[in-house]
Order: structure tokens, then C-alpha cells, then sequence
């Protein structure tokens, strides 16, 4: 793939989820690299950090204590500087109040977060060659 590779944001609280997560997109070397926020406080005190950093997609679970993906959503696109990075949702929620909810507050795309490592697998796989292969993204030249 031309270009750089992607790198990705990854806000979840659950530190399995967030491990496996990376592990599924260590083989794909079109996405690169992910930071990692531990909640939605962690990732805006990784956006708003000096210098700046801007990640091509954010990969957002919902359910989180404090600062849940609802409130992140909400305030990545209020933010100027921030209201054009795309929004995955990827979550254990498939409710579809949370489905709308989450498309209102401007997520770009979401998944329900699989039960099984080879549905995993296949999510990251999508992931990789529709952001990573198909889509035009700010900052990132095809």
C-alpha cells in the first residue's frame, strides 16, 4: 500500500479488549501503529497534548466509567481540531438506541466488538481494507 500507514487511536477501559484489539492489527501492516487511552479522559489528554498528535481513526468503545464513548463522541466533534477524525465504534453493545445514539453524536462507522478471535480477525481485516485501502483520510496520503 502506498502511503503511510494508519495510525489509530484505540479508547477502551478494558485492558483485555484493548490487548486483543492489538494484537488483531499487529498483522496488518497497512494500519501501524495504535496508541492506547485506558477511558475517555486518557484519550483526550493524548489529544490535546503538546505537540499535537492526530491519529487517522479512532477505534471507541461505549461503556466506559466517567468519560463513556457517548461523551467522547460528543466532545471530539465540538472540538474543531478534532471533529474530522472518523469515529469507529466498536463496542459490546448491539442496542439499537445505541446504534442511533452513537451515528447522531457522529460516528463514522459501528461494530458490535465480536465474541470469538477469528470474528475479531475478520472485523480488523474489513477494517484494514476499507480505512486503510479504500478510504481517502486527512493526513494521509494515498
Amino acid at each position: 500500500m502506498p502511503g503511510r500507514p494508519l495510525e489509530l487511536l484505540l479508547v477502551d477501559d478494558n485492558e483485555d479488549d484493548l490487548l486483543l484489539m492489538q494484537e488483531a492489527l499487529a498483522g496488518h501492516p497497512a494500519i501501524g501503529s495504535a496508541r492506547v487511552a485506558n477511558g475517555g479522559a486518557a484519550a483526550f489528554a493524548i489529544l490535546r497534548a503538546e505537540p499535537p498528535w492526530r491519529p487517522h481513526l479512532i477505534i471507541l468503545d461505549l461503556n466506559m466509567p466517567i468519560l463513556d464513548g457517548f461523551g467522547v463522541l460528543r466532545a471530539l466533534k465540538e472540538d474543531p481540531a478534532l471533529r474530522g477524525i472518523p469515529v469507529l465504534v466498536v463496542t459490546a453493545s448491539g442496542r439499537e438506541a445505541d446504534v442511533t445514539r452513537a451515528y447522531d453524536a457522529g460516528a463514522a462507522t459501528y461494530f458490535q466488538k465480536p465474541l470469538h478471535h477469528p470474528e475479531l480477525i475478520n472485523l480488523v481485516a474489513a477494517l484494514d481494507r476499507y480505512w486503510a485501502g479504500a478510504a481517502l483520510l486527512p493526513g494521509k496520503p494515498k
